[in-house]
């Protein structure tokens, strides 16, 4: 029965992110008002190439593996669950911003078939995440993210964007030729993805 439930959620679960992906990459769907807000902010022209701790849009993938390798060097990230990602602690002292309660930030490059960086996938969870404990819900983090990524992502404010899915909440944010768009995985994680929007778009 567990594992019944288990694999009915993991289908769900990811039925949902191809379908954002695909309510995203429509722009003449979905949502008028998001298509008007993408295309004004890319015709503003600014342009937003940094992605986190000086990785940037456009750098190779080997610039990545020699950005994280120093890092770990300094003790700021280490390898994350089964080696498929770089994870980063964050408490009341990040640089990246401070959280009272600890996240765990798991974070990869994204990268074209030239191996170029074209945008990152970043997944947040709350360190004392338990099932029982109502504090540290997916629900509860992704409000605090929404203000929290305001400093090192500023510009405009996360939207709400609607996925027509109760369980999954969704928010936006576009700045230029960059969106953030983030919503909620799982009782447990946040998912984040910063995009390229005139690559994302082909505007």
């Amino acid at each position: 029965m567990i594992m019944k439930f288990s694999l009915r959620k993991f289908f769900r679960n990811t039925l949902f992110v191809i379908s954002l992906g695909f309510c995203f990459v429509g722009l003449n769907s979905c949502e008028s008002e998001f298509t008007k807000l993408v295309k004004s902010e890319a015709a503003s022209g600014e342009k937003y190439t940094n992605l986190i701790f000086d990785i940037e849009m456009g750098q190779t993938q080997k610039d990545f593996f020699t950005k994280c390798w120093e890092l770990n060097k300094k003790g700021l990230i280490s390898q994350g669950p089964g080696n498929q990602s770089v994870q980063y602690d964050i408490d009341s002292t990040s640089t990246f911003f401070p959280s009272d309660k600890k996240i765990q930030m798991l974070f990869y490059g994204v990268f074209d078939e030239n191996k170029k960086i074209v945008g990152m996938k970043m997944k947040f969870s709350y360190a004392a995440w338990a099932p029982w404990n109502e504090d540290y819900q997916s629900d509860d983090l992704i409000e605090q993210l929404t203000k929290d990524l305001l400093k090192p992502y500023p510009g405009n404010e996360f939207i709400d964007f609607d996925t027509k899915d109760p369980d999954h909440p969704a928010k936006v944010k576009v700045d230029g030729d960059r969106q953030i768009q983030m919503f909620i995985l799982d009782d447990r994680f946040v998912e984040l993805r910063i995009e390229n929007t005139l690559l994302k778009y082909n505007l």
